[in-house]
């Protein structure tokens, strides 16, 4: 699997992180599958800003479905080449 971050991903990602310090966070990676060669592009990630602390942490699904929701409308359903990878 090789996994391409955009830059808005990646300043996102290190603001989040910078302000979580030492707390676990939960999210949903939000990617375009590029091909059947498992090449994805993240183009957006949620962010659960308080589901944690330094040894676990938690994804509140109702923080995440209406990002996740929207992500699929703008996106035309096609739930084949966009959707979610992982937890993060």
């Amino acid at each position: 699997m090789q996994i391409a971050l955009t830059s808005a991903v990646r300043k996102k990602i290190c603001r989040e992180l910078a302000l979580s310090g030492r707390r676990e966070t939960g999210g949903l990676l939000l990617a375009e599958q590029f091909d059947d060669q498992g090449r994805f592009r993240v183009v957006d990630v949620t962010v659960d800003p308080h589901g944690g602390e330094s040894a676990y942490f938690e994804r509140r699904p109702e923080l995440h479905a209406q990002a996740l929701e929207a992500f699929f409308e703008r996106n035309g359903n096609d739930f084949g080449r966009f959707n979610y990878l992982a937890g993060c």
